[in-house]
């Protein structure tokens, strides 16, 4: 068989090109070929053999085509098969990418050293994100699981940064923050579809077949070349988006800004691990889009830093009220989550377990903001709410006629459950969706909220069939949820007024109430504890006397800081709105004794939850799940006290400051002086305020202004704070004298220093004047002195940061803010000097502060 090895291989590539073109029909096409392979290989060993071997050449010849075609029909429906998956991968991807989606699934029946690439990469980054408290919140990454992915991961991301294409965005913000926003908000807009773009035309322009052989031999999904870069993508637009006005997950609230801060710099340590080779990630190594997909996180990386500068900035610059009302938000939302823990239980279907619902609180806020604007749509239903007179004598704070959701509700929780069936057949019969949807609506807050209430108050009345008492046990039920219900409606501030009708809907001869009254009416008269509606979590739990008291007074505890919550409201709004009070001493003192009255009570509420502690660790008949609830409880109240106290310490030591009014005055002052100049440059103009001269100035309650007067290089009181914007500025200088630094002086001694000085900035509220000039003369003694080299080094002064330093004492803009120049030389000149003259005179100062020339010689300030 040697001399003819050859003619097998000729035969079948004959057939092969014979039947190329026909080679669609499956089997059938194998057994053409098969035929006309034999056909050819006959030819071919007759023509190359003689009588006494063609016989068993033949047959040798024609058992390796046999087994020749045995393996290509083997391989034949693989590849078929093969091709069929292809086929539903591009379609998969292709609906993906069309959606604006991304997915990515890895398998979890084999090690991870075995996994592919791609899915290490996107493994490693899903692990890095684990690590990182909230931050895979932020992402927006779901994990998914379904029986056709028994043994994989299913990970899914929706494009949650597109919600906000839609929103008119604040174009024309002077605030550094606003200003950020503005840039991603152009980076969605511009960079991230056209980075999406290249995936895209990838996909839509690649060789199919080549990709196809490609994914044949690397048994592997060969479309995770681009799902893995198209996964990070959208995954970091979402952070990025999140990161523009970042919330709690848990209660929905604005973070305040210190947290916000801190948020910023641990998404900047994740982005850094990204992009740091020795982690795990290796997103260079994605085939295609590596380069692509790195100068993308670089991007998001730049963006992110720059909020936290902006973020710091509205730390420093800004009266947080808000993130005290946020906070008291916060503790609110804490204490409604626990309460209707106690109460309500979800049953989880995969568990076949009842679980504590941590959602009931908002899903009753919602239910009955639902209501009322189905009852707005429909003002019709509101007749068939009825109750007898003698049942509307013994209710408080009820309109005779049902003219406020209110009304409705405790007319229907009021009801037996006879009379709420009869009150479902006459909504049934309306035949309106209105109709409809209220009905179902009651009937989920029946089985929801009532039922078990209901069964409590049953057992505590001793019902039974001889002696049912549905109407004691309506009436309880109402007392204790009614009472609950107006609590987490004005905790939740949600919609329940109606427009102004009704005082045309009912008689004036009655008293009305709007829904917003009788919330707070009903909320009172329960904080009193003596009336028809109450407070209860003891029928709900058993536990010893103590520890049932203890609870009961959890409520009451919520209540006073719903009424503290309000007011900090209200003084929010005041701050936000109307800034010119806050040049009022009086205010100013209001503001201080009010935050301290706030804190005392954050005190007694941290006594409290002392007490509850106690309660808890002596109270062995508590069981694990009660303690699953109130145990978290504690922890984040207490939290939520530690972030209050320090947002206070915050707004106290800004409001404080000796010349807080002087710098109100001359934000204002600047503010209309830009619109004055701006005025008379468009229309050759005067603006005719008369407020911009400080001898037209008004007396308050008007506009006071002040002229800006220079500060004092060495002020009397080491307790005088700089102008946040001086602040700011130093900041700016500081940043740009490091990235000036060579890469081995970056990485060096004078790296470090100047980060230690960016890093003890940003660790405190604000500055003194004695704080900044140190901090000053400590940049110029770090950026004027050299790194010392084997070859070559720069002379004193004349460094790459130094030179930074010198054009800043000689940049007007910059003095106009911060002035350098003053505080540097002790005298109003650094303007008029040349560069050369700048480093004569600061080397006069380095011989006479003793400066050190050598950088390695510096140390650290603390």
């Amino acid at each position: 068989m040697p001399a003819f090895s050859h003619l097998t291989e000729q035969a079948l590539r004959a057939a092969v090109n014979h039947t190329g073109t026909e080679f669609k029909g499956g089997t059938k096409a194998i057994s053409q070929l098969k035929e006309t392979a034999l056909k050819r290989i006959n030819e071919l060993v007759n023509g190359h053999g003689n009588a006494a071997n063609i016989s068993s050449e033949l047959n040798l010849q024609n058992l390796a085509i046999g087994t020749a075609i045995q393996g290509l029909e083997l391989s034949y429906f693989a590849v078929k098969g093969q091709l069929e998956q292809l086929k539903d991968k591009r379609l998969c991807f292709d609906k993906e990418r069309l959606g604006g989606i991304a997915t990515f699934i890895i398998p979890t029946h084999i090690e991870e050293k075995n996994l592919s690439t791609q899915e290490q990469i996107i493994k490693a980054f899903i692990n890095a994100a684990h690590k990182k408290n909230d931050l895979f919140h932020y992402l927006g990454i779901q994990v998914n699981t379904s029986v056709e992915l028994e043994q994989a991961e299913f990970y899914s991301i929706l494009p949650f940064y597109k919600m906000s294409e839609a929103l008119a965005q604040p174009i024309a913000s002077k605030k550094t923050i606003d200003k950020q926003r503005t840039t991603i908000n152009l980076f969605f807009r511009s960079i991230l579809p056209n980075t999406l773009k290249e995936i895209d035309i990838t996909f839509q322009t690649e060789n199919k077949f080549i990709e196809f052989f490609k994914s044949s031999y690397a048994q592997g999904n060969y479309l995770n070349d681009l799902r893995a870069p198209r996964f990070i993508m959208l995954a970091l637009a979402n952070l990025l988006w999140n990161l523009q006005h970042p919330m709690d997950p848990e209660t929905g609230f604005p973070l305040s800004t210190a947290r916000n801060i801190e948020l910023c710099r641990e998404v900047e340590l994740f982005i850094n691990a990204l992009l740091n080779n020795n982690e795990n990630t290796y997103l260079k190594e994605l085939n295609y889009m590596g380069n692509t997909l790195l100068s993308f996180v670089r991007k998001v990386e730049t963006h992110i830093k720059s909020l936290r500068v902006a973020f710091i900035e509205e730390h420093l610059y800004e009266l947080n009220v808000s993130d005290l009302a946020h906070n008291a938000h916060q503790t609110l939302r804490t204490m409604d989550k626990s309460i209707f823990e106690l109460i309500y239980k979800n049953k989880d279907p995969l568990a076949g377990k009842e679980r504590p619902d941590s959602k009931a609180a908002e899903e009753l806020a919602y239910s009955v903001s639902y209501l009322n604007q189905l009852l707005i749509n429909a003002p019709d239903l509101l007749p068939l709410f009825t109750l007898s007179k003698e049942k509307m004598n013994e209710i408080p704070f009820i309109n005779q006629d049902p003219i406020t959701i209110i009304d409705v509700l405790i007319r229907f929780i009021h009801y037996t459950e006879e009379e709420k069936l009869k009150l479902y057949a006459m909504l049934n019969k309306e035949h309106s969706d209105h109709a409809t949807e209220f009905l179902s609506t009651l009937q989920h807050l029946n089985k929801k909220y009532l039922s078990p209430i209901i069964e409590v108050c049953h057992k505590e009345l001793n019902s039974s069939l001889l002696q049912p008492k549905h109407r004691a046990i309506a009436q309880l039920t109402a007392r204790r949820f009614i009472p609950l219900m107006t609590l987490v409606l004005e905790d939740y501030t949600v919609s329940v007024d109606r427009p102004n009708k009704e005082s045309n809907e009912s008689p004036v001869t009655s008293p009305l109430y709007s829904a917003s009254e009788q919330i707070k009416k009903i909320n009172t008269l329960a904080n009193i504890g003596k009336g028809y509606y109450v407070w209860e979590l003891s029928p709900f739990i058993t536990l010893h006397k103590e520890t049932e008291e203890g609870l009961d007074q959890l409520p009451h505890h919520q209540y006073r800081f719903t009424e503290i919550t309000q007011l900090l409201d209200a003084i929010n709004e005041i701050v936000q709105n109307y800034r010119t009070f806050l040049q009022h001493k009086s205010f100013q003192n209001f503001l201080i004794r009010c935050l301290n009255k706030i804190k005392s009570e954050y005190s007694a509420l941290e006594h409290y939850i002392a007490r509850v502690d106690s309660f808890l660790s002596n109270d062995k008949t508590i069981g694990r799940s009660i303690q699953a609830i109130l145990a978290p409880m504690n922890t984040d109240l207490t939290a939520s006290l530690e972030h209050f106290s320090s947002s206070f310490s915050h707004f106290e030591q800004i409001i404080s400051a000796p010349d807080f009014t002087e710098q109100q005055k001359n934000i204002l002052s600047m503010k209309i002086e830009a619109i004055h100049q701006q005025f008379n440059t468009l229309f050759e103009e005067d603006s005719g305020i008369l407020e911009l001269s400080p001898a037209n100035s008004p007396s308050p309650p008007g506009i006071t202004l002040a002229p800006l007067k220079p500060k004092e290089n060495k002020p009397s009181s080491p307790s005088v704070y700089v102008d946040p914007k001086r602040i700011i500025e130093l900041r700016k200088l500081i940043t740009s004298c490091r990235h000036a630094l060579s890469l081995g002086s970056y990485y060096g001694n004078k790296g470090r220093l100047l980060t230690r000085l960016l890093t003890l900035i940003d660790n405190k509220v604000t500055l003194t004047f004695q704080e900044e000039l140190l901090i000053i003369t400590e940049l110029g003694k770090i950026t004027l002195s050299y790194r010392p080299t084997c070859f070559f080094q720069a002379a004193y002064a004349e460094t790459r940061s130094g030179k930074i330093f010198i054009a800043a004492l000689n940049n007007a803009a910059i003095n106009k803010i911060l002035p350098l120049s003053s505080l540097v030389f002790n005298q109003h000149h650094g303007s008029t000097l040349t560069p050369k003259e700048c480093i004569k005179q600061l080397k006069i100062l380095k011989e006479t502060n003793e400066w050190p020339e050598d950088s390695m010689q510096l140390t650290a300030l603390t």
